[in-house]
């Protein structure tokens, strides 16, 4: 089996470097490494010498994350897909892990693998054990009305993706059976700082939506939700492991955020059935509630509401709008 390693790089010389290193330190090496240039202020191409086949393709006309990983995924020659970020570091382990659980699978083709991200605090922004608690806590009264619902679909381990469109993801390897020796487990999603998939698969669903806004927001649960319907399954291991640097969040990202999720949401959600559109209804006037009363505090939660705004937009834009003006092209 030939792995192909998809990096988009914003620019981060060092932090790629770093990234790179840990690859070509690998117990068994990638069939090639793809490195997507993605900002204008990219760095130079890293002139260090690598045991395996480096690709450095220039992306700057088509921003976005999911662009550049689409770009990276067409030029892509092994028969697997791995997605990783710039600012990781894989285990020594890595590839050969991969190789090992997709080995034991009889239709590796239509499986997708999520691996483990262990967070580190490189950032001095890190959230502190305070902060955190509070973000549990708004986290609990954002999502109050359907808290009790959350139970019975969220999974124990990798993404889960509920039916009124939220998305959320856990790494439980502190659990032990949940550890690294524990069995993979089915889930809906994962992150593209760890993310496998056939390649074939990937190109038979078109890949990442061009249409999500900039931000790393959204990209990977949408994806995952198509290629489940496409008959994929989606499993979570601990031993696959990448460290990634905790990073703290902006207004501006929470903005994204709003957007892609509203515009997720009405994509692959709401319109699923009755239930599904209640339950999504629910969910986001409550959120818009809870963020005009906390914009009397912080007027920067008024930013998640002009997200939502914008995510409403652009669902509208690209499916209606955007096909009506196709229409009278033709």
């Amino acid at each position: 089996m030939k792995i192909s390693i998809i990096i988009p790089t914003l620019g981060r010389k060092k932090a790629l470097s770093q990234c790179l290193n840990a690859l070509n330190q690998q117990l068994v090496l990638p069939f090639e490494v793809i490195v997507v240039l993605n900002n204008k202020n990219n760095p130079q191409i890293i002139q260090e010498k690598y045991s395996f086949p480096i690709s450095w393709i220039d992306a700057q006309k088509q921003k976005g994350q999911s662009r550049a990983k689409n770009i990276g995924a067409q030029n892509a020659r092994g028969d697997l897909l791995a997605f990783i970020d710039d600012d990781c570091k894989v285990k020594n382990d890595f590839i050969e892990k991969i190789k090992s659980f997709y080995k034991s699978q009889e239709n590796w083709q239509k499986i997708i693998l999520v691996g483990n991200i262990i967070f580190t605090h490189h950032y001095p922004k890190s959230f502190s054990p305070k902060q955190y608690k509070q973000n549990i806590l708004k986290d609990r009264i954002l999502n109050l009305p359907l808290l009790i619902l959350e139970s019975f679909f969220k999974k124990s381990a990798g993404g889960t993706i509920f039916p009124w469109g939220r998305c959320v993801i856990q790494y439980n390897t502190k659990i032990p059976q949940y550890g690294q020796n524990a069995k993979p487990i089915a889930c809906d999603w994962g992150g593209a700082g760890n993310l496998m998939i056939p390649r074939k698969l990937f190109l038979h669903s078109s890949g990442f939506d061009n249409h999500l806004m900039h931000g790393c927001h959204f990209e990977e649960p949408e994806l995952c939700l198509r290629l489940k319907n496409l008959g994929a399954q989606i499993y979570f291991s601990a031993k696959v492991i990448v460290d990634h640097p905790e990073i703290s969040t902006q207004a501006q990202n929470f903005y994204h955020l709003r957007a892609n999720e509203m515009y997720f949401g009405l994509k692959n959600c709401a319109f699923h059935s009755p239930i599904s559109f209640v339950l999504f209804c629910i969910y986001h006037i409550w959120q818009t509630f809870i963020y005009i009363l906390l914009s009397f505090w912080k007027i920067e939660y008024f930013k998640r509401i002009q997200g939502k705004i914008k995510g409403v937009r652009h669902f509208l834009i690209i499916n209606f709008f955007g096909k009506a003006r196709q229409g009278n092209k033709k």
